[in-house]
């Protein structure tokens, strides 16, 4: 099942911020990358990232990570941020594995704790799920205990989601 998006919606200030930041994340029209060609790519990337990240909720405002810790009693850099930092950065990691941009998406939903974000992965089989409460990503379809209200598409326009 794919993201559809059919009602337009004013981009949340904190995405402004965030592709101020981060011109990267901005594309074109949708492109559906191959399931067989990326999803170990996208395995890989979603426990390297999980493995080095402290989840650390941020206040409301900006999106992104905080800064990394230096790694100085782990040896190795942490990075810190919450649910769209982890996002972003697993994002950030498969656009240097030349994944294209317009293959991603943001997602702004809902679950009993309050807002939460995730990222999907467009493929041409299923829609990826990259969430920090996930062991590995997940097919939307999967995704039972949080409920869409918003997604971006390439090009940046944000829509009310449904599936």
């Amino acid at each position: 099942m794919y993201l559809k998006t059919p009602f337009k919606f004013i981009a949340p200030r904190a995405w402004k911020d965030l592709i101020q930041r981060e011109k990267w994340l901005i594309g074109g029209t949708l492109k559906r990358v191959s399931y067989e060609e990326w999803h170990s790519a996208i395995k890989e990337t979603f426990h390297t990232v999980k493995h080095s990240f402290r989840y650390v909720a941020d206040p409301k405002g900006p999106w992104g990570l905080t800064h990394p810790e230096d790694g100085s009693l782990t040896g190795r850099p942490v990075l810190r941020g919450d649910c769209d930092g982890f996002v972003l950065e697993v994002f950030r990691k498969l656009v240097d594995q030349d994944l294209p941009v317009e293959a991603l998406r943001w997602v702004i939903g809902k679950t009993e704790q309050g807002g939460h974000m995730i990222g999907i992965v467009e493929t041409d089989q299923l829609s990826l799920v990259i969430d920090f409460n996930q062991d590995s990503p997940v097919s939307l379809d999967e995704l039972d205990y949080c409920q869409l209200r918003f997604a971006s598409n390439p090009s940046g326009q944000w829509f009310l989601a449904t599936t």
